[in-house]
């Protein structure tokens, strides 16, 4: 059976990273299911592993959050299980996405319930995980966060962007986890056909950076338009953007969200 590795609490050595990435390699996570559709089997060795190096890069960017170095080993694990045998358009292993938006949120020192979220974040929508197991797993927290961001099957897109919105008027945490994930589909939107990355640039500028912008994360902010520059040129939004509109239809107000950004990261600046 699997075990999860267990980092010490003190540090991640590089001994350490490696033994436990060993392991992840070769045994299953339990009750974790394979792709959608996809029966569940007694092979021992995943199709597409997660890279080594890139995994090493996520403990060391979790490094704060080494007391929790159970929970995210096995989030991790399950993740990597729930996606094996996929592939992102590049090729690469899907699991390659899961752990690059969980190294963005661990750059933002956030906790850990979202990241074990943005570990967790497309296995509702791409595999047969339900929010439920990921609740009685990792809990109701972790749960909740990722069912934010999972766009229901059939659902059209505008539903999606107000459930999205209306999650994030829950937990501020869910839309700084919607931001990382947007941030590192733009970053590998070369892989995309044309059309496709001028539609995701265009939703991208409508939706994402003036979000970003709304809750204070400049860097994001700056990042998330300039990858839209590099395939839209200077094209802009007419008028109000989609956020706005949606923000107004519904309701919702951010400065609560916002205030919690600040505050979180204010808290982390005074504890480096």
């Amino acid at each position: 059976g699997y075990v999860t590795p267990r980092l010490p609490a003190t540090a991640f050595s590089s001994s350490m990273l490696c033994a436990s990435l060993a392991l992840l390699a070769v045994h299953r996570a339990p009750a974790a299911p394979r792709s959608r559709g996809g029966a569940r089997s007694a092979v021992v060795s995943p199709t597409t592993p997660a890279p080594l190096p890139l995994v090493e890069r996520f403990w060391s960017k979790a490094a704060y959050l080494s007391h929790h170095s159970e929970v995210l080993g096995d989030a991790l694990a399950f993740a990597a299980e729930a996606h094996d045998g996929q592939r992102r358009r590049s090729g690469e292993a899907f699991i390659v996405h899961p752990i690059e938006v969980a190294i963005i949120l661990a750059g933002w020192r956030m906790d850990a319930d979202a990241i074990v979220a943005g570990l967790l974040h497309d296995t509702v929508e791409d595999t047969d995980v339900t929010v439920e197991q990921i609740e009685g797993r990792f809990g109701a927290a972790a749960a909740s966060i990722v069912a934010g961001v999972t766009d229901g099957a059939a659902v059209p897109a505008s539903q999606s962007q107000r459930e999205l919105l209306l999650a994030i008027s829950r937990d501020w945490r869910v839309a700084l986890l919607k931001l990382a994930d947007r941030t590192h589909n733009m970053r590998t939107l070369v892989h995309m056909p044309a059309a496709k990355q001028a539609a995701k640039s265009r939703e991208t500028l409508d939706l994402f950076v003036p979000l970003a912008r709304r809750l204070g994360v400049e860097e994001i902010e700056r990042e998330l338009d300039q990858l839209c520059v590099s395939y839209l040129g200077e094209e802009r939004p007419d008028g109000p953007s989609l956020l706005d509109s949606l923000l107004e239809d519904e309701r919702i107000c951010l400065r609560r969200q916002r205030a919690c950004w600040r505050e979180h990261r204010g808290a982390c600046a005074s504890s480096v």
